[in-house]
C-alpha cells in the first residue's frame, strides 16, 4: 500500500484511502458501510470529482506498526491478532466479501484496547498469502525473544507463511490460545510450548538474536 494519510475532523481520526478511477467496488463497500461488520474498521465513501475515496474510522485506535516501536509483542498479542483475523476471515464468509481484500500491512491494522480492526479494501490487488507471509515477517522481528509462547508462535506462523498457503487449522490453534487465555486446552497448544522449551534450550539458533530491533522495552505494556 501506498503511504497511508489521515484526516482529523469532528473529533474524528480517519485514515484516507484513494481507490482507482476504474474501479466500480458497489457491493463489496455497500456491504461494509451497512453492515459493519465486526473486525473491520467502519469505513464510508466520498466522491471528489472523479476520485472516489474511503474514509476509515481509526479514532481510539493505534497503528500495529507504530506500537512495536515501544514494546515487542508477546505470546499473548500475537495470539490475539491471530485470533481477531481469523474472526475476521469468518466474516468475510458470512457476508459474501472476499477474504483477500483484507490488508494485512501491519500499518493498516488497528488496535483499540480490546481488539484489532483491519481494513478492507475492496479494490486491493495484492495477494492475501504474500501479505500473510508479510505480516508474519513484522511479527518475527517484533516477538519478545525472552517470551517461549511469542518465539514459538513466531517461529509456526513464519513456517506456515513460507509455503504461500494459510493453513486455517494451523491459525485457529493460534487464536485459541488467546481464546482461553493462554491455557494448555487444545492439542496444537502443547506443540507450541514444546516448540518453544526447544527454542529456548537452543537460544543461539534464534534468528532474532541477531536483529537490532528499535524498540524501547518496558515503555508500553500489551494490555
Amino acid at each position: 500500500m501506498d503511504k497511508t494519510v489521515y484526516k482529523k475532523e469532528a473529533g474524528k481520526a480517519q485514515l484516507v484511502v484513494e481507490a482507482p478511477q476504474t474501479y466500480p467496488g458497489e457491493y463489496q463497500q455497500t456491504m461494509l458501510m451497512y453492515n459493519e461488520p465486526e473486525g473491520f474498521l467502519p469505513v464510508s465513501e466520498c466522491s471528489e470529482g472523479l476520485k472516489r475515496k474511503y474514509y476509515y474510522d481509526v479514532t481510539g485506535h493505534n497503528c500495529l506498526a507504530d506500537m512495536v516501536i515501544f514494546a515487542r509483542m508477546d505470546g499473548h498479542m500475537i495470539a490475539r491478532l491471530m485470533n481477531d483475523l481469523e474472526k475476521a476471515l469468518d466474516k468475510t464468509c458470512e457476508y459474501l466479501l472476499d477474504g483477500g481484500r483484507i490488508c494485512l500491512d501491519p500499518a493498516y491494522i488497528y488496535y483499540d484496547q480490546k481488539a484489532f480492526s483491519f481494513c478492507y479494501i475492496p479494490f486491493k490487488e495484492s495477494d492475501f498469502d504474500w501479505e500473510f507471509r508479510i505480516l508474519t515477517d513484522f511479527i518475527a522481528a517484533h516477538a519478545d525473544p525472552e517470551d517461549r509462547a511469542a518465539a514459538a508462535m513466531a517461529e509456526k506462523l513464519s513456517d506456515m507463511a513460507s509455503a504461500f498457503a494459510v493453513d486455517r487449522g494451523k491459525l485457529r490453534e493460534i487464536a485459541s490460545w488467546y481464546e482461553n487465555d493462554g491455557e494448555e486446552v487444545v492439542s496444537g497448544q502443547a506443540e507450541v510450548l514444546q516448540d518453544a522449551e526447544e527454542l529456548e534450550e537452543n537460544e543461539t539458533d534464534l534468528p532474532w538474536d541477531e536483529w537490532q530491533l528499535n524498540t524501547k522495552p518496558g515503555l508500553f505494556r500489551w494490555p
